[in-house]
């Protein structure tokens, strides 16, 4: 199985669905690297000059949501060869690691006060100082979020909301079309 396969006998949409996987847990898979090279609009302590190696300023709050989102990355991956069999950690990945992560990032953008980590930052509308973030980790946790939406209800006709424990299971079918469900007036007449 190579890097690039897709779930066995998978419709167009499971396979653009698994692409999207590989892509989205590429992403995570290097958010590590990028919040220590770039730092700008990831980074939200002061973590160094951008694009300098050699002055890293580490934080142990950072190393730990940087390390939780790189092994994500590579379960999103995992996941992209059966995301039928990983729909609890795509329900989990798209509505808390993106949704949710996405709404703090927003708020944050207007509500945060001038920090260390204001060297990557300028004004926003607010007068706070975090457009960096407003312009690229907010769109990036909400681009995130809106793919998976649209793919999860292409493939397996469901948002695969938390609480919706039915959708959630592996083998839990999509949800029949009204044109395949029969109607019991429709199956007596049919007989």
């Amino acid at each position: 199985m190579g890097l690039l396969a897709t779930p066995p006998n998978a419709s167009p949409w499971m396979k653009r669905y698994s692409y999207f996987l590989k892509f989205e847990g590429s992403v995570f898979l290097g958010i590590f690297f990028v919040a220590y090279l770039l730092k700008l609009g990831v980074a939200w302590h002061d973590a160094g000059a951008p694009f300098d190696v050699t002055g890293i300023k580490f934080s142990a709050y950072w190393n730990m949501i940087l390390i939780i989102y790189t092994t994500l990355g590579f379960y999103i991956f995992s996941a992209s060869f059966d995301p039928a069999g990983f729909k609890p950690l795509l329900s989990w990945a798209m509505w808390g690691g993106n949704f949710g992560h996405g709404c703090v990032a927003f708020i944050h953008c207007f509500t945060d006060d001038v920090t260390p980590s204001s060297r990557y930052q300028f004004n926003t509308i607010g007068g706070t100082m975090n457009l960096d973030k407003l312009l690229v980790a907010v769109p990036l946790w909400f681009g995130m979020w809106a793919a998976n939406l649209l793919f999860t209800k292409k493939v397996f006709g469901s948002f695969l909301l938390p609480w919706d424990r039915a959708s959630l299971s592996a083998g839990a079918p999509p949800p029949a079309k009204q044109a395949d469900v029969a109607y019991p007036e429709e199956a007596v007449m049919s007989v």
